[in-house]
């Protein structure tokens, strides 16, 4: 994604000439003039595999996209797949998330990273539909969905309650359970007790212990 843009324009006429594409004069400038508007996409030819284990070379615009979002704007990884017959047939578009980052399931997106889009469902060459126009789409469709979120790192293991028991006195039992017991009760999540507030905590605590100490 780092090519100049000469070095961009040569990977697409030699992208177009493995294919081989159908319309090479259409493909080649439509894929020039996304390149240029979206300097991080660069063309490779490469094996599409689809669900039922199909093979099929294409070329493929892999970088990012920029996302506007709150204010802010996030590059967001996607690879677009472009069939021999371009532009004939519609692209395929997926999300490719980096290890920090994890696929947003929703309207356009599905739980793979594949995008479906009206643009691309009702693709139609003869009406002017292309590349360059199906990226600023994308764009602004990431913007009102964005389409993947940052992984959260794993939380510290929580620390076990050392809460002790005082000794038994003599010739008294009691089937109560302990401190201890009731906490880790609590903790696990297994309490009959489904409010969790702080306060509702802060006395059934304070009720066991008083119970425990009582003679």
């Amino acid at each position: 994604n780092n090519l100049r843009m000469g070095d961009k324009a040569a990977a697409v006429t030699q992208a177009v000439s493995e294919l081989p594409a159908q319309q090479p004069q259409v493909t080649t400038q439509h894929l020039n003039s996304c390149v240029t508007q979206f300097r991080e996409l660069s063309p490779k030819v490469s094996k599409y595999v689809y669900d039922n284990g199909q093979e099929y070379r294409m070329i493929c615009l892999s970088g990012t996209i920029p996302m506007p979002y709150k204010g802010n704007t996030y590059n967001i990884p996607v690879n677009i797949w472009i069939h021999s017959d371009y532009p004939n047939q519609a692209p395929i578009v997926l999300v490719t998330p980096t290890k920090e980052m994890q696929i947003k399931p929703s309207k356009i997106v599905d739980g793979n990273g594949r995008v479906y889009l009206p643009y691309l469902h009702e693709w139609k060459a003869r009406q002017g539909y292309d590349l360059i126009s199906l990226v600023n789409i994308l764009c602004m469709e990431f913007s009102s969905a964005p389409p993947l979120f940052a992984r959260s790192s794993a939380a510290p293991p929580r620390p076990k309650p050392t809460y002790q028991q005082p000794p038994p006195q003599p010739g008294l039992t009691s089937t109560r359970p302990t401190v201890s017991q009731t906490v880790h009760l609590i903790s696990a999540g297994t309490s009959p007790i489904n409010n969790s507030s702080s306060i509702h905590r802060h006395h059934l605590l304070v009720w066991v212990a008083g119970s425990v100490r009582r003679p």
